[in-house]
C-alpha cells in the first residue's frame, strides 16, 4: 500500500490518526501544503492549542530513506519561526515495514534532533481502507479522491524526468540512477514530485530490486520517450510536449485509472463546465471569500487561497497543453480570466462522466436485487 493511500485513510479516519499520535486533534490545517521548508504531508491544530506537523512514511528500510525522512522533518521545525502557536514535528512510520535496526536508528536520531516518533501498523490501515471502500461502493460507486496540489505548473516537465531514459536508450533505471541523471543538484522534493507526476500518467512502474527501487517504462512511457521533440528542430522549445506525446497522455487520461493528476484534470473540466468558465483564478488572484469557499466545497478540499488558486491555475495549464481548454485573457488587474472547453475537452469530459456512470451502475445494479 503506497503512501498516498495511507494518507487518504489517515485523513478519513482522524480518530485512528489521533490514537497513533497520542494527540487530541482538533482540525486539519494543511494537506500537501507547499512551504518554504518543503511540502507538508499534513498538519493539525490540537486541543492543546499546538500545531502538529506530521511527516508520514511507510516502511523505512534504507539509509537513504531514513536520512531523507529526518532531513525533511528537521526542515519542518523551522516553521516554528513563522507560526504563532507551539510547534511539534512528528515522524509517523509503518513499524511492520521498518526493520528493527532502522527503528533503533530512527529512535536515536529523532531523540537527538527533538523530533517526536510515532508508528502505526499497515495491517490496521489496510483494514480501515477496505472498510472505507466498502462504505463508498454502497453509496456512490467509485470514489475518485480529492484534487491535490502538486505544485507542477506544466505537463511538459515530464520531459525532464523522462529524458535520462531517452538519452541512455534504457527502459529501466534504479530510482537513484534516475535522480542523478535528472539533476544531481536538484532537491529530492523536486525529483519526487516530478517522478510522481510520471507515475500518475503511468509512464513507468515502480518496483523493488536489489539496487533499490527500479523504475520501468510502460508502453506509454516508451512511446512518450520516442516522441520527444528533436532539439535542433525545436528552436529553443525542445521540452514542449510534441503532438504524439499529447496523444499518449490523452490515452492515459481516459484509460479508467484515476490517479491524482488525472483526478485534478477531471475536476477542473467539470469546474469549467459548471461555471461556464466565467471566473478561473489567476495564480495569485484575490478572488474573494465566497468564491474560495465555493471552490473548496466543489473540490472537497480545505486549501488556503494561495495553494487553491495555484492548483486551479496549474491544472488549467496542464489541460491547455492537452488541448482540452482555451482561455480568454482579461485585464492585468483582474484576479480571474475566462476559459472554455474545446471540442476535444467536451468529448473527454463527456467520456469520463459516462465511464464513471457506467462503473457506478455496475456496482449499484446487483444491490437492487
Amino acid at each position: 500500500m503506497n503512501k498516498n493511500v495511507v494518507q487518504w485513510v489517515m485523513l478519513r479516519k482522524t480518530e485512528f490518526l489521533a490514537k497513533q499520535l497520542g494527540l487530541p486533534l482538533r482540525r486539519k490545517l494543511a494537506e500537501y501544503q507547499t512551504t518554504d521548508f518543503g511540502i507538508i504531508d499534513f498538519a493539525f491544530d490540537t486541543s492543546d492549542d499546538e500545531i502538529a506537523v506530521i511527516e508520514l512514511e511507510t516502511g523505512i528500510s534504507s539509509t537513504a530513506k531514513l536520512d531523507f525522512c529526518l532531513e525533511q522533518s528537521l526542515r519542518y521545525k523551522k516553521l516554528a519561526t513563522i507560526v504563532p502557536q507551539p510547534l511539534r514535528v512528528f515522524i509517523l512510520y509503518d513499524r511492520l515495514g521498518t526493520p528493527l535496526s532502522f527503528q533503533q536508528r530512527l529512535t536515536q536520531r529523532s531523540s537527538e534532533h527533538g523530533l517526536e516518533l510515532r508508528s502505526y501498523s499497515m495491517l490496521d490501515v489496510k483494514s480501515l481502507y477496505q472498510r472505507a471502500m466498502d462504505e463508498l461502493e454502497k453509496t456512490s460507486g467509485i470514489y475518485l479522491g480529492r484534487p491535490v496540489a502538486t505544485n507542477l505548473t506544466h505537463l511538459r516537465l515530464l520531459n525532464r524526468i523522462l529524458l535520462p531514459f531517452a538519452t541512455a536508450r534504457k527502459e529501466e533505471m534504479t530510482q537513484e540512477e534516475l535522480r542523478r541523471s535528472f539533476s544531481p543538484s536538484a532537491s529530492r522534493t523536486m525529483f519526487t514530485v516530478r517522478k510522481n507526476l510520471a507515475a500518475h500518467f503511468e509512464l513507468f512502474t515502480v518496483g523493488e530490486a536489489s539496487g533499490g527501487k527500479m523504475l520501468s517504462l510502460t508502453d506509454y512511457g516508451r512511446r512518450f520517450c520516442e516522441n520527444m521533440t528533436y532539439a535542433p528542430l525545436a528552436v529553443g522549445h525542445e521540452f514542449d510536449l510534441s503532438h504524439a506525446q499529447r496523444r499518449v497522455l490523452l490515452e492515459s487520461l481516459t484509460n479508467g485509472q484515476f490517479t491524482k493528476s488525472k483526478v485534478n484534470i477531471y475536476y477542473f473540466l467539470r469546474f469549467i463546465h459548471l461555471t461556464n468558465g466565467e471566473w478561473v483564478p489567476k495564480e495569485h488572484g484575490d478572488i474573494g471569500k465566497e468564491r474560495l469557499t465555493y471552490l473548496n466545497n466543489f473540490l472537497g478540499t480545505s486549501y488556503l487561497p494561495g495553494p487553491l488558486t495555484r492548483l486551479i491555475r496549474f491544472t488549467f495549464n496542464q489541460a491547455s497543453e492537452l488541448g482540452l481548454v482555451d482561455s480568454i485573457e482579461t485585464g492585468q488587474s483582474e484576479p480571474t480570466f475566462k476559459a472554455f472547453l474545446t471540442s476535444l475537452g467536451s468529448r473527454v469530459l463527456g467520456f469520463l462522466e459516462l465511464y464513471l456512470h457506467l462503473k457506478r451502475e455496475q456496482l449499484q445494479i446487483p444491490l437492487q436485487n
